[in-house]
């Protein structure tokens, strides 16, 4: 029986004791509240023992709790760890690439100004070339007119 039960027996007992003139006291039998006292020392001990139990075990499915968080709330921190390193390699890794891509457009674009500039000076040289021989033959042919132009007052002489 449960203590409970024991204490609601206790409490019909008095009230069903005969109560004293002019008072609030009762008269109660005495056997038998000494009998449900007894039943109350004996069914105590198992209470207690459930109690007890029901503590330990509470406990323990508290630690098992904790345990269990601390053990995900560990591996989320792995992993939140291993994306974050991932995520920084993959960034080093586009950063690195863009470095090369950088690097090439550069050299690309000072390859392209150089070759520019290698062109403006073939063409410069081109024409100060062109422009000595056409001026050479300029002189050469005013010679040959002068020479023929002599030849013809020669002739006419």
């Amino acid at each position: 029986m449960e203590i409970l039960e024991l204490i609601d027996r206790i409490e019909d007992l008095v009230e069903e004791s005969s109560s004293l003139p002019f008072s609030k006291k009762v008269m109660v039998d005495s056997e038998a509240l000494f009998f449900i006292l007894k039943e109350m020392r004996e069914n105590i001990p198992e209470e207690i023992k459930q109690a007890e139990w029901i503590h330990e075990e509470k406990d323990r499915i508290l630690n098992d709790a904790t345990k269990d968080a601390n053990q995900i709330l560990e591996q989320a921190n792995k992993e939140a760890s291993q994306i974050k390193a991932d995520a920084e390699s993959r960034y080093e890794k586009m950063i690195n690439e863009n470095d090369v891509v950088v690097a090439a457009e550069s050299k690309a674009n000072e390859i392209i100004l150089k070759a520019e500039q290698n062109a403006k000076t073939i063409k410069m040289q081109t024409n100060t070339y062109v422009d000595d021989v056409l001026s050479k033959t300029q002189e050469k042919l005013r010679d040959l007119i002068t020479v023929l132009d002599n030849n013809r007052s020669e002739l006419r002489k």
